[in-house]
């Protein structure tokens, strides 16, 4: 799959009269016990893969970034969420193997304060950023209400063996390469 994004070093593309940026900090995480504690608000939800083996004094170590969701609408985090959870397993896109959702701890951003399709094109620059192994190709979800968009993710407990704290861009280039498919 072709990446829709770039690193992103600061400094404006040739073209763009703006960025926009967005600067992420995740909360969490939530386990099928713990759906109670996310908020009732929409936003982005980010799926880990962990061993219940290796929490060591409630500290979840992530061994694989499987899913990136949003819950727009009228949808709220734990509703969508619990939905995942109410599911037995969860399918990988590309080899059709599954992991067993009692394996997958939620990571989540509050975006309430943001529209549908902002939180949409975030989702997008999440998932072409990361790859999570069991979306699908994220293709179609880029609203593109706000290119070049980028997005910094701060490091957060759990992640740092998965390399996930950066600012990636998506520019108006893939954006257009988006709408060709």
């Amino acid at each position: 799959m072709k990446l829709f994004s770039e690193a992103y070093s600061g400094k404006k593309p040739e073209g763009a009269k703006k960025v926009t940026t967005y600067t992420f900090a995740p909360k969490g995480p939530v386990i099928k016990d713990s759906i109670g504690e996310l908020p009732l608000h929409r936003g982005i939800y980010l799926g880990f893969k962990f061993n219940k083996d290796k929490v060591k004094n409630g500290v979840i170590s992530f061994t694989e970034f499987v899913y990136v969701g949003r819950a727009i609408k009228d949808n709220t985090l734990r509703k969508r969420v619990g939905e995942h959870y109410s599911q037995k397993d969860l399918k990988y896109r590309e080899s059709g193997k599954t992991v067993d959702m009692s394996n997958v701890a939620f990571l989540y951003l509050d975006l309430d304060n943001l529209t549908d399709d902002q939180i949409s094109d975030i989702e997008y620059a999440f998932i072409s950023e990361y790859q999570p192994s069991a979306n699908s190709d994220g293709i179609g979800h880029y609203a593109g209400k706000e290119a070049p968009l980028c997005i910094s993710v701060i490091s957060f407990p759990g992640a740092d063996d998965l390399n996930l704290s950066r600012s990636f861009l998506i520019s108006e280039k893939d954006k257009e390469v988006d709408n060709e498919k």
